[in-house]
């Protein structure tokens, strides 16, 4: 049972995945050589002084949401 009258696709995630401009990671990590994003993102998130904001954050969001 949902608490509070949701449904299983309306929570946090799913309203915070409608504002992430997809696929741009993903280009992203094709263009340096990897074949998948979180590879990538995890590349990211260990040396963020090489990468834009942009890319910091939707690395380290990407990385959050694969440790659930």
């Amino acid at each position: 049972m949902i608490p509070y009258g949701g449904s299983m696709g309306t929570g946090l995630l799913s309203e915070a995945m409608k504002h992430v401009k997809k696929g741009t990671l993903t280009r992203m990590a094709k263009e340096h050589g990897y074949s998948h994003a979180l590879p990538f993102a995890k590349e990211i998130v260990s040396h963020p002084e090489k990468y834009t904001e942009k890319a910091r954050k939707k690395s380290q969001f990407l990385v959050n949401i694969q440790k659930k």
